[in-house]
């Protein structure tokens, strides 16, 4: 008489969309020595599409669009309110975990306590993220993420700038991910 075992396991399928919130900490570096720091809630949507699979993990394109709103650290009457795209690369090892680098362009729009003066920046930004994905569901799963992210700011592409800047950031989120569900069977007999 032949026995047989069944066993399965829930993973996302080969695409997801979610959305994410979480907390950004900033600041703009520039030449002169000064600096400018924020904080901010960032928040937006973001979409992954499975590249390859095994039985080791995945590799997976994403997006996102994001959106900031916040204050200067020094002074809590300076403003920033910012949006962009980021897209690149996430290699998972197993089924929760992954690593990811990814480039954008950001939009920045920053208004002091003091004068109202209003400053509006556009640059590239890189980024190395490390996060974690767990499933709560068939179809949805929350995630945790951290992200250093930062890009350089020229004088001669922003008019609003006399001298190039720098800006760098970090970024811990969480998110909520819906996935056509992916199972997977393993039969033995």
């Amino acid at each position: 008489m032949a026995q047989q075992l069944a066993s399965s396991q829930t993973q996302k399928g080969f695409f997801s969309l979610g959305v994410f919130a979480g907390l950004d900490q900033s600041r703009f570096l520039n030449t002169d020595g000064s600096l400018a720091g924020y904080h901010a809630t960032r928040y937006g949507l973001d979409l992954d599409i499975q590249l390859w699979n095994s039985g080791a993990g995945d590799v997976r394109l994403f997006g996102e669009l994001n959106f900031a709103t916040g204050s200067g650290t020094a002074a809590d009457g300076d403003k920033i309110n910012s949006d962009g795209t980021f897209y690149g690369l996430k290699v998972y090892a197993g089924t929760h975990f992954f690593v990811a680098a990814g480039m954008g362009t950001q939009h920045s729009s920053m208004t002091t306590e003091t004068g109202g003066d209003k400053i509006s920046l556009k640059y590239p930004i890189t980024g190395m993220g490390l996060g974690g994905e767990f499933a709560i569901s068939e179809s949805f799963s929350m995630g945790l993420q951290g992200w250093y992210r930062s890009g350089p700011i020229k004088a001669r592409e922003n008019v609003d700038l006399t001298e190039n800047s720098f800006m760098e950031g970090a970024q811990l989120r969480l998110n909520l991910i819906w996935s056509p569900p992916a199972m997977t069977l393993n039969f033995t007999k």
